[in-house]
């Protein structure tokens, strides 16, 4: 098409150098002028959107790019580019991707590498602990993949038990310092199934230790234990037990201050005391019967303590008696052995020497072939050809 287009212009170019269709010829010259100056000017937008993307900065020559070259050319520098960063660049590798159009050739490739970018940002963000800029990088990594992050679903699932641990060190504080409906209020905001029962496990065993000193507190914790946790039937029957001593119990009073001159009572107008009452009667405890009062059963347990001391004593003697006899088996195939290699006249084949009787000597585990200690471990291989064993018997 361009050869064609050439090709027409310059038989109108000619045409005119000879008198024929001076008007027209003139309109033709002007177009072809205006379609050079439109190829320079693409050529100096494709340059400066390339120049720019190098080094980061936002351009308004991208948006002035009509061919595809020109536009290819500049996402695979952006890409290009784009692909090593130092952390200081990431801000801008992220403004440079963005003024680029989704439009434009490979918007997959630039959208995962802008993702990257800022699921990095993300990152770093996580590590200083600057909760909301993590958050707020997460969404746009998000919205810009058009999908989830698993990093960013993993970092909110490790911040949600970092916070639900700090809930269950506070309720925790809270019990410990015997303020029971704060307790209650903070262990209701607890979320982990495991620290919810570490929670109420902790909080009941609490309840029981206060039940006679602090019977409200008590009370209010087994009043909001929860239904679906192990112990909650022992929780209610707790309540139950406590229920009549918290309505018996008064409410405090607000004691008035005394100044020393009225401390001293009046002899004549004071109250006559009042008389004291009778203790009330305890219910007698039911008497159980000891077993071990009685004479026999008093007969089994020392019988059945003295069979057992026989019975492990016997147990010591045949385990020693064993062991002598092993003993002594060794030390006869010791000495048979040495009286054999002394009269078979046997020599160790690595030194050439006798075997001494009284030192005992090692054998292959594959051929049998006795050698001297040291010799074993000077060669650490059987001196028999072919042999090539490596273990001693």
């Amino acid at each position: 098409m361009k050869r064609a287009l050439f090709v027409s212009l310059a038989v109108v170019g000619a045409c005119d150098s000879r008198g024929m269709g001076g008007g027209w010829s003139a309109g033709s010259q002007s177009a072809v002028e205006q379609a050079a100056e439109a190829r320079k000017r693409e050529k100096a937008n494709v340059k400066a959107a390339i120049v720019a993307v190098g080094r980061l900065e936002e351009t308004p020559h991208v948006t002035e790019i009509e061919s595809k070259r020109g536009r290819r050319a500049v996402v695979d520098r952006a890409l290009q580019r784009t692909a090593t960063l130092k952390t200081k660049d990431r801000e801008r590798a992220i403004a440079t991707l963005l003024a680029i159009p989704d439009d434009w050739p490979r918007a997959k490739e630039r959208r995962g590498r802008l993702r990257a970018i800022i699921v990095a940002i993300a990152q770093s963000d996580f590590a200083k602990k600057r909760l909301d800029a993590f958050e707020n990088r997460c969404t746009e990594a998000e919205v810009v993949g058009r999908s989830k992050v698993a990093w960013c679903v993993a970092a909110r699932k490790r911040l949600a038990e970092r916070q639900d641990k700090a809930r269950m060190k506070d309720a925790l504080n809270l019990l410990k310092n015997g303020e029971g409906a704060s307790f209650v209020e903070a262990a209701s905001r607890v979320e982990g199934k495991q620290r919810v029962a570490i929670v109420w496990a902790k909080a009941l065993r609490f309840a029981r230790a206060i039940e006679k000193t602090a019977p409200e507190t008590a009370f209010a914790i087994a009043r909001a234990y929860p239904l679906q946790q192990k112990d909650a039937t022992k929780a209610r029957e707790l309540a139950d037990k406590l229920r009549p001593l918290v309505k018996a119990v008064p409410a405090p009073t607000q004691l008035a201050t005394i100044s020393p001159l009225s401390a001293a009572p009046d002899s004549v107008y004071a109250p006559a005391p009042a008389a004291a009452s009778a203790p009330a009667a305890t219910p007698a405890k039911p008497v159980r019967a000891n077993l071990l009062v009685s004479p026999v059963a008093q007969t089994l347990v020392i019988s059945g303590f003295a069979a057992l001391s026989m019975g492990a004593a016997l147990l010591v003697r045949r385990t020693r008696a064993r062991r002598a006899a092993a003993k002594l088996a060794q030390e006869e195939e010791f000495t048979v052995r040495s009286f054999a290699l002394a009269a078979n006249h046997a020599r160790c084949l690595i030194c050439g020497r006798d075997f001494d009787l009284n030192a005992r000597p090692v054998s292959c585990a594959r051929c049998g072939t006795p050698h001297h200690i040291e010799c074993w471990q000077y060669n650490r291989v059987c001196a028999i050809y072919a042999c090539d064993s490596r273990k001693a018997a």
